[in-house]
């Protein structure tokens, strides 16, 4: 196109020199006759008209170099070049190239989706406890110190259109200070004094939320796989996280409640939810959900005696409030020794029911309680409550802190307490006391501080146990 109007603009300037030439030589007949038979001068003229034509064509001719040149390619390469490839050639490499580049932004897409969603978080949590105010007897040490830490990663992968996976590595050392107290009905570190040394995936499961009855509002949850129940069941806002909240096991799940899976209550299940209440309803959520867990930790035995918790669950906002009642009942068929019938060594299920709220009464302060009650013919204790406040610290100008208060009592089971001194060598009756304290400080965004201290009365139920304290220093960093 660049040379097609270069050759346009020599084509017209050399016209323009032919029309020029012409009028020159139109005017030339007058001349002629005026010069009377002056051959010198007309000569002379006719010199100067083609020398000037001349450079005038020169002139053109330059300014047609210029132009060519200004398309960084001389017409001329450019036609060689092109002409040696044929045109369909370069329309399948321009095809290629093109298809080449949008794969590989596909293929950086498509990366990029895998990962959106996953969600990847993880504590690591320091403990130093010491015990006091007891003496070395029968009935414990009476003193002792231990630290210990632990460790956790979870990963949340989506799965699907409506479902995720979850999974959790757990890695702990450290046994705490129990063995230093008497039988303790409680322990004072629900964190680490149930868990063995080293790693261990401890939670994998899959939950999907059907499309029932709509899209939007999906009320219906299934979940599946390796699961800790108390993460699903006897929920409270307070006292739940023995890592940020209350750390002994009587403020942070319901001891009356028989949890199945092993040791430390992880094990193969299933759990069913349904939400009662429409997503549109911000101030009424009503749940309910029924599990089937695996009981002892052996996976081939989980049908044989499962623990089944069933649970009902009532958010209320009133005021920007936020207040949460949840209510169950349980069963755990595995073979328990029935108290009642020692002479014979027969075995019985155990059953109990519990309930779970936490009632905010301002920004400020949020009150917890729970009760529980199970099986006295099979339990070393038999009724269980607990009552508790959550203080954000405010009123003194720290908005990040928390101070946590809250007492406990379970009672020693009748049944046990008949038996429990051929059994264990100590007589057991009336129930042990727990009090607890901590103060969460914190120092920045993903690291608090708390000192913590445990008081407990008549540890176990045992009258001629001394009462014991607990300090505790807690570093708690997440990410």
């Amino acid at each position: 196109m660049r040379r097609d109007f270069c050759e346009k603009r020599l084509s017209s300037g050399r016209r323009a020199v032919a029309i020029g030439a012409l009028t020159l030589l139109v005017g030339l007949p007058g001349r002629v006759v005026s010069a009377e038979g002056a051959d010198g001068d007309l000569r002379q003229e006719i010199e100067l008209l083609k020398e000037r034509v001349r450079e005038l064509e020169e002139a053109l001719h330059r300014n047609g170099q210029v132009e060519a040149a200004a398309t960084e390619v001389a017409p001329s390469e450019q036609a060689s070049v092109l002409d040696e490839v044929p045109l369909q050639e370069r329309v399948d490499a321009i095809a290629d190239e093109v298809d080449r580049l949008g794969y590989a932004q596909r293929e950086g897409a498509s990366v990029l989706d895998g990962l959106d969603g996953i969600s990847v978080s993880g504590a690591v949590t320091t403990f130093v406890q010491g015990v006091g105010g007891g003496r070395s007897d029968a009935f414990g040490e009476g003193k002792g110190t231990d630290a210990s830490f632990s460790g956790d990663l979870a990963v949340e992968v989506p799965l699907g259109t409506y479902g995720g996976a979850y999974a959790r590595a757990l890695v702990g050392q450290g046994r705490g200070v129990a063995g230093a107290l008497p039988p303790v009905f409680s322990g004072p570190n629900a964190d680490l004094e149930r868990h063995d040394d080293g790693a261990s995936i401890v939670e994998l499961w899959y939950q999907t939320e059907l499309p029932f009855p709509t899209v939007i509002d999906k009320r219906v949850a299934i979940t599946v796989g390796k699961m800790d129940p108390r993460r699903f069941f006897d929920a409270n806002d307070v006292a739940n996280n023995q890592r940020q909240q209350f750390m002994a096991d009587t403020f942070v799940n319901n001891l009356a409640v028989d949890w199945g899976g092993d040791e430390n209550g992880y094990g193969l299940g299933a759990r069913l939810g349904y939400r009662f209440t429409s997503i549109y309803n911000q101030n009424l959520k009503v749940e309910a959900q029924v599990g089937v867990f695996e009981v002892g930790g052996d996976p081939l035995q989980s049908f044989g005696g499962p623990f089944v918790i069933g649970e009902i669950d009532v958010s209320r906002r009133a005021y920007g409030l936020q207040r949460k009642y949840r209510l169950y009942a349980w069963t755990n068929l595995a073979d328990h020794l029935d108290y009642e019938n020692i002479s014979t060594n027969r075995q019985k299920e155990n059953w109990g029911v519990g309930m779970s709220l936490d009632h905010q009464l301002s920004g400020d302060l949020t009150l917890f309680g729970r009760y529980g009650f199970q099986d006295p013919a099979v339990n070393r204790f038999d009724h269980v409550v607990t009552l508790g406040a959550r203080i954000v610290g405010n009123r003194w100008s720290r908005g990040g802190d928390i101070l946590g208060l809250a007492t406990g009592f379970a009672r020693a089971s009748r049944s046990y307490g008949k038996v429990s001194y051929d059994l264990d060598g100590v007589e057991v009756s009336g129930g042990e006391t727990f009090f607890e304290a901590y103060y969460s400080y914190f120092l920045e965004r993903h690291l608090r501080l708390s000192p913590d201290i445990q008081y407990i009365h008549r540890p176990g139920g045992i009258g001629e146990a001394d009462d014991y304290f607990v300090f505790a220093l807690r570093t708690q960093i997440d990410f």
